[in-house]
């Protein structure tokens, strides 16, 4: 017991060599496992959470910058001794006190799964005389789902998709070649793909030189330290992209929010009690409303008259698009390109946003998860047309949306079921660990190879980053900037159900339904003086 009582963690800094900010709502979190704990299993798994907590799988627990986090090393004298050969009986001592310990250290992991986190015990392939190792990991199932999505190409080599097993990933990739290995770890542990890529090629140039590639390394801090807890390789002299900062900007957030409220849950002794901090954080997650769902907009959203506004806007998209590729100059040597938003552009989520407002605050993220698991929206009025139309005179068709990369196969079986063109993963781009739910710079990586004619969708933020995510002064005036665009190179279309346009009206602040009401009725007084 005293081998628990004072834990010898090991972070696994050299595995650092990028899948993985998580901004969908939580569903209610069971925590009834941990709780079911004896105290003394309690305080283990305290100082477990707590060792991830302040280093790197702050990004896993906290957000999904990171699909999967290495938490604690353990050292266990089981393995076969190296003088043993293969196939020999009782090759451990079953009475081995340490058996006892990793039955505690599995018991207590086992009980460490709440909502879409998992943690899970990692032996390693490797072992060094008798020693065998041990690493206490954790995933979050979302994220590593969103990985296996986004790198199918690679993972599916190995009979991964985006529904298997997380943990049955974890454990197969530990048994690959080396330099799948490589990737695959690199992926799951959220490096970016230029991280990967140099990491895995700086290890071919050792094996077959046996010259050590020098290298740099971007540092992410985490609570415990500014340096050597989130790290990834880079080629000596890089200069950090923005991609790089995207994520940077992101983990410090996550760190910001862990900083203010760690010091609540401090023990007199100077422990943190680590499941009460994230129970309660949780929770607070959980009571408020991440989307609006009024009634009125939703009723308004099945009349003739809404269904009558997408059928003009398309017809006038058709009309505008003709002009545009008549018009377009040929020199660039550029594809002409559209780029449409899905939800209330080409989608219909009414029913979704029905049910939502039906349900109580803390079912609606899951209802959405099912919503688009179950890929059933149908297409809205011209809009099917409208891209046909575009796809039959060769212009490529981009879907930018802020759907999670979770529910990419069945967000793209959808659109296909539905009718619509050009349904390949590479023009369907979704909200990913480091766009933090922003689409200019998926806008710009279209940009870069394509001559963009069209824009539409249903919020300001689907046109212009000067306009996404703006106070409503702002919003107002730098939609007036475009005055000259809407209805040539913009289309908008209506939704009246939610969007930026009311969470303007919240500052962008996260309120429970009661809140927003009396945030409606505040500005409907203002506006009657």
């Amino acid at each position: 017991m005293k081998f628990f009582a004072q834990i010898i963690v090991r972070i696994f800094l050299t595995n650092l060599v990028l899948c993985g900010f998580w901004q969908s709502a939580l569903a209610q979190v069971d925590f009834s496992s941990l709780e079911q704990l004896s105290p003394d299993d309690r305080k283990l798994a305290d100082s477990l959470l707590t060792v991830a907590l302040d280093h790197e799988a702050l990004y896993t627990l906290w957000g999904d910058l990171k699909p999967m986090s290495d938490v604690a090393m353990f050292t266990f004298r089981v393995a076969r001794p190296v003088s043993v050969s293969s196939g020999t009986a009782s090759i451990v001592d079953t009475g081995n006190p340490a058996l006892q310990q990793i039955r505690r250290l599995q018991r207590v992991v086992n009980a460490m799964n709440f909502g879409d986190v998992q943690f899970f015990i990692h032996p390693f392939k490797r072992a060094d005389s008798t020693k065998r190792f041990l690493q206490v990991a954790v995933v979050r199932k979302s994220s590593v789902a969103a990985c296996l999505g986004r790198n199918q190409s690679f993972f599916g080599q190995f009979g991964f998709v985006s529904e298997s097993d997380p943990v049955s990933v974890v454990m197969a990739t530990e048994y690959e070649d080396k330099y799948e290995r490589y990737r695959a770890y690199g992926y799951l542990y959220g490096y970016p793909e230029h991280a990967v890529t140099f990491f895995v090629e700086a290890a071919r140039h050792q094996d077959s030189t046996k010259e050590f590639v020098k290298r740099d390394f971007f540092q992410i801090p985490t609570w415990s330290g500014k340096q050597g807890h989130f790290v990834y390789a880079v080629p000596k002299g890089y200069v950090p992209t923005e991609l790089d900062s995207t994520l940077y900007r992101a983990a410090s957030k996550v760190l910001s929010d862990y900083r203010a409220i760690r010091p609540t849950f401090m023990n007199p002794d100077s422990s943190l009690r680590a499941a009460d901090l994230l129970k309660a954080w949780y929770a607070k997650q959980t009571s408020v409303k991440t989307a609006s769902h009024g009634h009125y907009g939703i009723l308004w959203a099945q009349s003739a008259e809404a269904k009558a506004l997408y059928l003009q806007a398309f017809s006038l998209a058709e009309e505008r698009l003709e002009t545009a590729l008549k018009q377009r100059s040929k020199k660039s040597g550029k594809a002409p390109a559209v780029i449409v938003d899905i939800d209330e552009t080409v989608l219909d989520n009414s029913p979704f946003n029905a049910a939502a407002h039906l349900a109580s605050e803390t079912s609606i993220s899951a209802l959405w998860r099912s919503w688009e698991q179950k890929g059933t929206a149908k297409p809205l009025p011209g809009a099917v047309e409208f891209l046909r139309f575009a796809d039959k005179r060769g212009v490529k068709v981009f879907y930018i949306s802020n759907r999670s990369e979770a529910a990419k196969a069945a967000t793209m079986r959808n659109l296909k079921d539905a009718g619509f063109p050009q349904i390949e993963s590479a023009n369907i781009l979704l909200r990913d660990s480091t766009s933090q739910g922003e689409k200019e710079s998926r806008r710009e990586a279209v940009a870069a190879k394509h001559d963009v004619l069209l824009l539409v969708g249903d919020n300001l933020g689907d046109f212009s980053g000067a306009m996404e995510y703006k106070p409503l002064e702002e919003r107002m005036n730098a939609m007036l900037k475009e005055r000259s665009a809407w209805g040539k190179r913009f289309i908008i279309l209506p939704n009246a159900m939610y969007g930026q346009w009311e969470d303007a009206l919240y500052d962008f602040k996260q309120l429970s339904r009661s809140a927003q009401k009396e945030r409606q009725i505040k500005v409907l007084q203002e506006l009657s003086k």
